[in-house]
Parts: C-alpha cells; structure tokens; sequence
C-alpha cells in the first residue's frame, strides 16, 4: 500500500471513530434529557397526587399518609408500586364521556366523586327519572368537542348542560362559578368503581317508585339526613 493510500484510510478512519464519539455523547445526552424528563413527571404527579382531597384518595385506595410518602420521595426514585396497582397511574386515569350523537366529548383527569341520586323534580323531568351525577373539580374537566354542547338556566343557582341534537343531560354547573361541576354518570363511557353514597332530595321523590332499604346515606332538599 502506497503511503498515501496509507493516509487517506487513517483519514477516513479518524473521521468515523470522530462521528462514532459524537453520536453516543449525543445519544447520552438525549438519554440524560429524557431521564430528566420522566423525573420531572413523576415529581409532578406525586405532587398532584398529594393534592387530591381524601374522599377521592380513599376511591382510590390511597391513605393521607401514603399519598404524603410518595411526594416526600426524592425525585431519582421511582415507585414502589406498578401498573393498575401504582397509585399514581390510577389516580391520572382519564375518564371519559359524551353524548349519544357524540356531538359533544369530555375528559376528566381526575377520578370523580362517589354517586349522588337526586330525586328532584327537575332532574326527574331532565332524566325521566332519578338523576345520577358525580362531582369533580372544574379545572379536571376538558371538552374535547362542544359543537352541540347547549346550557339551560333551570333555576336562579344553576345551569344544565345538555346536547342540542340528542338531548342528552351531561353537566349540571353551579351558577356562583365555583371550583367543582357535577357531571351526568350515564354519560361516561365506563363508569366501572364508582358507587353511589346518597341519595338528595329524597323529600321531593316521585310518587311512583321507593327507594328501598339499600343502606346508601339519604339527605332532604335541605340537607337534613333521614333514616
């Protein structure tokens, strides 16, 4: 081999083992990013999860004091727990709704409230029956379409969200604009773990039906429990 041959391979060689060096520190560096990344997440959730009030932490299977453990965690450290068991991926699940036509689509990125059956005149005219609703915090709901997403002023209080097309009742809202909106069960998508913990407005009850001697909690217009 000639001596410049010689020299044009030791070129060529430095120059690959030069861009070799180069990409894996770039591929370290991207890895080192992503790392970054994922612990910032996950310090995010644990925050997130702390944050949540008891009642949906207990729905959840989580106490106050492993919710408070999981956010004193340093942020290297991932959880002790995985999958479905992890409490933080159930507590993230998204739940999702809509209407029957699908004009209108929600998520909620919370888990919501136990189950309140009102027995009001308005939601039994609204429903054709007893209303079923769960609660969640305002800012955990996000409308992913609206196009048929029409509001009636059912009293001076609230406003019943409803679809114009199909007629289905998805929301009832607070007129005072407060942090929590109750949202129709029927209209999830799955509602599987939530249960229902009282029934409201028993006093106003339609005339056709009992409610029956199913132990949930009953509570008047007023707010009075009743055996």
């Amino acid at each position: 081999m000639s001596q410049s041959n010689f020299s044009a391979l030791s070129h060529q060689a430095q120059g690959s083992s030069q861009r070799s060096a180069g990409a894996g520190i770039g591929g370290l560096l991207v890895a080192m990013f992503d790392r970054m990344a994922d612990w910032s997440e996950r310090r995010r959730q644990r925050l997130a999860l702390e944050a949540l009030p008891d009642h949906l932490l207990s729905d959840i299977g989580v106490s106050r004091a492993d919710a408070e453990h999981e956010a004193d965690k340093p942020f290297w450290r991932g959880g002790t727990l995985s999958g479905d068991a992890d409490p933080i991926h159930r507590a993230r699940h998204c739940w999702s709704g809509g209407c029957l036509c699908g004009g209108v689509r929600y998520e909620i990125d919370v888990r919501p409230e136990p189950v309140s059956f009102c027995h009001c005149g308005q939601c039994r005219r609204q429903h054709s029956h007893v209303g079923a609703y769960t609660g969640v915090p305002r800012t955990a709901l996000r409308l992913v379409a609206e196009d048929t997403l029409a509001w009636y002023a059912s009293s001076d209080r609230a406003r019943r969200g409803f679809c114009a097309r199909c007629g289905s009742g998805l929301f009832w809202d607070a007129l005072d604009g407060g942090p929590r909106i109750t949202v129709t069960v029927g209209s999830l998508d799955d509602p599987s773990g939530l249960h229902v913990d009282r029934h409201i407005f028993v006093d106003q009850k339609g005339g056709y039906y009992d409610i029956g001697a199913d132990g949930v909690e009953r509570r008047t217009s007023t707010g009075e429990v009743v055996e």
